[in-house]
């Protein structure tokens, strides 16, 4: 399992109440430049559809060079693979509390298909966020002390 993409501002923005696996519908050139490591995944998010189908916004993969395709849209929304049941239990999540669901990083399983972990998050406030960062700063300190005293 090899990691192609993190978001980094998933974990600083929101916090993540639990997280899903899912598999993402790519074209073949798509998976080839995802696989290279060529998307991007901060700004993006997921929804579902008036259909019933759960789509990923917003993110960027580049197009891959050798499919030479002029008419490729890198930020297009692309469906997320899920079962019905799966489906069902994040709707029900998403329609109460001010959740939203996002992405947390883009992998590769053992049988090289491409996976995306999503994260059930409800979105944190200014002060939360720098409650965050002075914790971060306080372990940082702690373990820099500790590593003197080795």
């Amino acid at each position: 399992m090899s990691t192609i993409a993190i978001n980094r501002k998933a974990h600083h923005d929101f916090f993540i109440l639990e997280s899903w696996e899912a598999g993402i519908q790519l074209t073949g050139a798509e998976a080839k430049s995802a696989k290279a490591g060529h998307l991007q995944i901060s700004d993006s998010f997921a929804k579902i559809s008036s259909a019933g189908e759960i789509y990923l916004y917003n993110c960027y993969i580049a197009p891959y060079k050798p499919a030479a395709d002029k008419e490729y849209q890198p930020y297009r929304a692309r469906r997320l693979l899920l079962h019905k049941d799966q489906i069902s239990q994040l709707i029900i999540r998403m329609r109460g509390e001010h959740i939203t669901v996002v992405p947390i990083k883009i992998y590769t399983n053992e049988r090289g298909l491409i996976k995306l972990e999503l994260g059930i998050a409800q979105g944190k406030k200014k002060y939360d966020k720098r409650q965050a960062e002075k914790e971060k700063a306080v372990d940082r300190n702690i373990a820099q002390t500790l590593k003197k005293f080795k």
